[in-house]
């Protein structure tokens, strides 16, 4: 296919082809995902589900423990989704991929963080002043993460190569990532284990989709 067209069938058909030659990486480093955010829950959920019976009853420290695990688990869930992001397109460009590699992806956390806060904060003012230019909004900075994975840029000029790329192109990017979030969805209702093959085939989609848009980003972004 040609870079800048898009088709979404052919996006799956792609994302399938690349899964089921790295199968075993993909699996484990989605497991690996899943391990590392149980155990950034966990020192949270025991004790405050054992509160009672361990007669603990500080609303601050309560308090405390359970935003340390929300932003445990926020950090550990971007590094992850960023390293799954280039180990899919490592993997859509022909090269070698391993399960430990959606855990180096250290050196971008940060820039990713910041860059989905900048871009979640952006969206929702536009859907409370405006739902038409959330949602516009949204389409154009969905390839901000693959750009600070791939590029390794900074928050807001890889928000804008995003918007460079995605140029009149909202709504194929809207209709791909529909059909990545219903693969998730179908993959969770299969008792979760269906996430092993759901998650990375939903990273493999938006990687092909970067993939053809990348290109059009302005130099400068």
């Amino acid at each position: 296919m040609a870079r800048g067209e898009i088709y979404v069938g052919d996006l799956l058909s792609e994302a399938w082809a690349a899964f089921s030659r790295n199968a075993g990486a993909f699996i484990g480093a989605t497991a690996l995902a899943g391990i590392g955010l149980i155990a950034c829950a966990l020192p949270a959920v025991v004790p405050l589900a054992l509160a009672d019976e361990l007669d603990w009853h500080d609303p601050v420290g309560q308090l405390a423990l359970s935003w340390g695990a929300g932003a445990a688990m926020a950090v550990y869930a971007e590094l992850v989704t960023l390293g799954l992001l280039r180990m899919s397109l490592a993997a859509l460009r022909g090269q070698q991929v391993a399960a430990g590699d959606v855990l180096r992806a250290t050196d971008v956390v940060v820039p990713g963080l910041v860059s989905g806060l900048i871009a979640k904060a952006i969206i929702v003012f536009g859907m409370l002043a405006c739902l038409i230019p959330g949602l516009l909004f949204a389409c154009s900075s969905a390839l901000t993460a693959p750009f600070v994975a791939d590029k390794r840029l900074l928050p807001w000029p890889a928000i804008q190569a995003s918007r460079a790329a995605a140029e009149e192109r909202r709504l194929s990017i809207a209709i791909t990532f529909i059909v990545a979030y219903v693969v998730v969805i179908v993959g969770a209702a299969v008792l979760c284990v269906g996430l092993l093959v759901a998650a990375p085939l939903a990273a493999l989609m938006v990687a092909g989709l970067y993939e053809r848009l990348w290109p059009r980003a302005r130099p400068e972004a």
